[in-house]
């Protein structure tokens, strides 16, 4: 699982595959809940395969995040995937950086 969509960084370097690393969902009773979701880019899929490292990294903090809730369902109101990659892919794809990635 992973995103396809050319980005390209402050650098100039452009990055065309998209693999979360980790998500990270803090529930703590002191504070809204926290979400934290990195990302590393990488030239294309086949690079990541060959095992080189990431051209870059992104990473995204979430807290007491609506969208996410609604669409791992959280918020009581439907059932759709309780998987955090699949629904952090799905939050990743409403973002406007990500608008028009594919799934791959």
């Amino acid at each position: 699982m992973a995103l396809e969509k050319t980005i390209q960084s402050d650098s100039g370097v452009s990055s065309d595959y998209w693999k979360i690393t980790s998500v990270k969902i803090d529930y703590s009773y002191s504070s809204n809940v926290r979400i934290d979701i990195l990302l590393d880019g990488y030239l294309n899929n086949q690079t990541r395969n060959d095992n080189y490292s990431p051209t870059t990294r992104k990473s995204y903090t979430l807290v007491n995040p609506i969208e996410f809730t609604v669409l791992c369902g959280t918020d009581g109101k439907n059932n759709i995937s309780d998987n955090p990659l699949k629904v952090s892919y799905d939050y990743l794809k409403t973002l406007d950086e990500f608008q028009g990635a594919i799934d791959v």
